[in-house]
């Protein structure tokens, strides 16, 4: 998650994200990104590779604020802020 504070102009958001994508698009192409994730989080290679195939890396993608408070109540309702 990314988040831009006040005064952050959108073009120079725009310029970091692009940045970021090509950066996460680039470490998934990687032969080896799913050996360096379970090397990272000492997990087997075989769970970090199960991880990988259902995580979705959102490019260019905004939340609009409804959701963020919808995300941010079910977090509260649970206890985990």
């Amino acid at each position: 998650v990314v988040a831009r504070r006040r005064g952050f102009s959108e073009a120079t958001a725009a310029r970091v994200l692009a940045v970021i994508d090509a950066e996460v698009a680039a470490f998934l192409a990687r032969p080896d990104t799913a050996r360096l994730v379970a090397d990272r989080i000492g997990i087997d290679e075989r769970d970090a590779e199960a991880w990988l195939a259902r995580t979705r890396f959102a490019r260019g993608e905004r939340l609009e604020p409804a959701m963020i408070r919808a995300i941010r109540d079910q977090l509260q309702a649970v206890g985990a802020t």
